[in-house]
């Protein structure tokens, strides 16, 4: 399969056919799945950027999305 598109990407999703990868909705997270995720990457522990100061939803760092082949520059329309 030829890569897609970030809008393809999740089309296909939407309509319950299997994309070459998982689309993700957004680059946050909570704290919880956040840790766990950077633990199963093989990456370093850092402390998460919040997004808020009274909230548990932390933005992805740059290693993470780099990990998983994304771009912020993918949701730039």
């Amino acid at each position: 399969m030829t890569s897609l598109t970030h809008r393809q990407r999740v089309l296909m999703a939407l309509n319950h056919q299997e994309p070459d990868r998982v689309p993700l909705a957004s680059f946050t997270m909570v704290d919880v799945s956040y840790h766990a995720l950077r633990r199963y990457l093989g990456l370093p522990a850092v402390k998460p950027l919040y997004f808020t100061e009274y909230g548990d939803v932390v933005m992805l760092d740059e290693d993470i999305l780099s990990s998983l082949t994304l771009s912020r520059s993918a949701w730039r329309c």
